[in-house]
């Protein structure tokens, strides 16, 4: 089997289309994407694969997006993570304020935005 040499990134969408719609996007854009649509099967796997960032919808079912963030910050501390929300991004102004790793986009996902806030990690396809 070949190594995809493209950077992975962790996305986790509980919302099946919308997760396929931004795999299918990040895919064309040049990135290899390991979607997720709970935190249990993120925290179980993470160390599997080499990610270059993570997208986490902060509505997930049984364990909110911005804590299953911290719990992968806990364990790879340089990851660059995206946090995907319907609200209004100013309510993690303090979360994005405090963390040069973090940043909040909302929903529905703007992919050259998205795009544009990799580059700004230093994450490009």
């Amino acid at each position: 089997m070949l190594h995809d040499a493209r950077p992975t990134l962790l996305v986790v969408e509980d919302e099946e289309v919308i997760g396929l719609s931004l795999q299918a996007s990040l895919d064309e854009a040049g990135f290899a994407v390991q979607l997720f649509s709970n935190a249990a099967d993120v925290l179980a796997s993470i160390d599997r694969f080499s990610i270059a960032a993570a997208i986490i919808d902060v509505g997930l079912p049984g364990m909110r997006g911005d804590d299953l963030a911290r719990h992968c910050r806990a364990r790879l501390p340089a990851l660059p993570i995206i946090l995907a929300t319907g609200y209004d991004e100013r309510r993690y102004a303090g979360s994005v304020a405090a963390d040069p790793l973090l940043a909040v986009l909302g929903k529905p996902f703007d992919v050259p935005r998205l795009l544009i806030r990799l580059e700004a990690f230093g994450v490009y396809a």
